[in-house]
């Protein structure tokens, strides 16, 4: 019944833990362990006429995301005033992958790797008929690129800063999009 949830949502070894029926409501409750070491609970609901099925327990993991955002925009901030270019690229870089993971999670999918960040970005840009959202995030990727080369000049750094800012803010409008 939760296939969709399940294949959606990027956990490898997921193991049914309890199933409710809601007899009114014609919905399963469904709770699964995602995690091969200590346990970690995500709670799926699905309508049983339709097989509809979405997460029930993602708010708090968004707001995670959320936290870890500002964060990381918050300390990158602190670098630069240190004059920390690198290091401060790789913060800001952060502050758009939680933004990132936040999005995804509105989804239902989780981003476990580089890889899937690109792999879930060229869908949504394709998905929504906007390329710009995928060449941008392509673009900005070189923040994170720099932290290990230092390709980045130190003039050119604060441009590319202010778009991370800016890209932030456009997803996080993007995510806010589908709330209800």
């Amino acid at each position: 019944m939760a296939k969709d949830f399940l294949a959606k949502s990027g956990y490898n070894f997921p193991q049914l833990e309890k199933a409710d029926f809601d007899q009114g409501k014609q919905q399963w409750a469904l709770t699964f362990n995602v995690s091969l070491g200590p346990a970690k609970l995500k709670t799926v609901v699905v309508d049983e006429p339709t097989g509809q099925s979405w997460p029930l327990s993602e708010v708090g993991e968004i707001n995670d995301f959320y936290q870890a955002r500002d964060q990381y925009r918050s300390n990158s901030e602190h670098a630069i005033l240190a004059g920390e270019y690198r290091k401060a690229s790789e913060l800001i870089w952060g502050a758009v992958t939680q933004q990132l993971k936040a999005l995804a999670a509105k989804h239902s999918l989780v981003i476990t790797s580089h890889r899937k960040f690109f792999d879930f970005f060229r869908q949504l840009a394709s998905d929504l008929g906007d390329r710009s959202l995928y060449e941008e995030f392509v673009a900005l990727n070189s923040l994170h690129q720099n932290f290990y080369d230092e390709v980045i000049p130190s003039d050119v750094f604060p441009g590319l800063y202010e778009r991370a800012i800016d890209y932030i803010g456009k997803l996080e409008r993007l995510s806010r999009s589908g709330e209800n």
